[in-house]
Formats: structure tokens, sequence, C-alpha cells
């Protein structure tokens, strides 16, 4: 049975060392989705797609509440769906500075915290293929300041003339404050929740504070979720 059901809103459309970005096929930095999974991602997808304008391209945050609950899983195998799913250029961003991907976490050039220290250096980039990862950053951690800023939403901004989507991982939302700056700069945000895991008024928390930062959040997903009845069942309600 699935482990993620879609539950967002109707409104919602290489090596890894690289410098600057690597084929996620080849990257591997997550377990590949089983036919279930890929089918909610294939869901999740077409519903993103729908907010995406032509003129430009769409920065779409995604984050859990708290760490475990999957959000890094959820918000990779997005980005790979939108891409090699959906034809889609995509950027994915660790910017989980609470718990950098091990591959990542020593990159030290072409990461997101040397483009918020000088934005500009961000329209010098280059898409390269339709698949594309970026490290945060050794010192993204001591770069709030910058997530907070004018800076952030600069280079997002230069981020989203070059794809098509960028897709950026946030530490967990109840563990830093960040974590809505981060989602205030992007277009909207999705929220991953474990089932079972937490309580309602834990959810209700944190999706408080990210709208006390004027965050857009698009809608949640349902991750590790277990069917009582039959999923056919679901797929009718």
């Amino acid at each position: 049975m699935s482990d993620i059901l879609q539950a967002m809103s109707k409104r919602a459309r290489a090596a890894v060392p690289s410098v600057d970005a690597v084929a996620l096929d080849d990257a591997k930095l997550h377990p590949v989705p089983d036919q279930d999974q890929q089918d909610e991602f294939s869901k999740i997808g077409t519903r993103v797609l729908r907010e995406k304008k032509p003129a430009h391209g769409y920065v779409l945050a995604v984050a859990s509440n708290v760490s475990g609950e999957g959000g890094s899983f959820v918000s990779y195998n997005l980005a790979r769906l939108l891409s090699i799913g959906l034809g889609q250029r995509t950027l994915w961003i660790d910017a989980n500075f609470r718990s950098p991907h091990p591959r990542l976490r020593l990159q030290e050039s072409g990461t997101l915290a040397e483009y918020l220290e000088a934005p500009g250096r961000s329209l010098e980039r280059e898409s390269v293929g339709m698949l594309s990862v970026m490290a945060g950053g050794l010192d993204l951690e001591t770069r709030k300041a910058e997530l907070a800023s004018d800076n952030c939403r600069q280079v997002f901004r230069a981020f989203s003339e070059q794809y098509d989507f960028v897709v950026v991982d946030c530490p967990p939302i109840l563990e830093a404050v960040e974590t809505a700056w981060l989602g205030s700069a992007a277009d909207g945000m999705i929220v991953v929740v474990e089932a079972r895991r937490l309580k309602s008024q834990i959810v209700n928390h944190g999706l408080r504070l990210l709208k006390e930062q004027n965050v857009r959040v698009l809608g949640t997903v349902l991750n590790k979720r277990r069917y009582e009845l039959p999923k056919a069942i679901y797929d009718r309600v």
C-alpha cells in the first residue's frame, strides 16, 4: 500500500560533489519510491503544475514539522518527478542546515550559502540539464540573517528564471524559525506530516508559525499513511 497520501488543496498545479548541478537520477540521495508512492508523487506533481505561471519558474519549499517525518524524502522525489516524469527543468536545494545530506555536507562552492552572500552571482549561474541539485553549504547555518533578508528572495527569483521549478528542502518548522523565512521567500510551501506521529495541536502550531510569516501553504502530504480500509475505497472518497 502507498506510504504517501497526497492531501493538497484544489488550488495547487554524475557525482554529487559537482560544483553546480548533478543529475538526481545518478546522485541517488534518497531511496526511489515504490510504484504506489510514485503514483502519489504524480498526483502531487500534477497539482503543483497548476500553480506555475508560464512566464517564470516556481519556487516550492518543503518542510516537516519535526525531524524524521520524511520531508527530505518527499522534497527530493517530488523534484525528481517534476523533472523526469513531467519534463520540467528542476533544481533541488538542500537547505536543511539542521541535517544536511551526508553526500552534500562538505560541498564548498556553488552552494546556497555562497549565493546568499552575493545574490548577484546567482544571475550568472547556468542551469545544467533537466534535473539539478545544490548543497546548502558548510556555513549556511551562519547565514541566518540572509535567509530573513531580501537576499533570499533575490536568489530564489534568479533561480526561477533559470528553472521551471526550484524545490527547497527546509529544516523542520518547529526546530528552526528560518524555515518560515525560507517559505516566505518561496512562492509556496508543502508541509509533510507523518501519519499518527504528531497530534493535531502540534501540526496546527507549525501552520500558525508559517502563517505569521505570510507563508503560502499549498497543502500537506501525509507520509507513511496506513489504510484501515482497502486503498481503492479511499481513492473514491
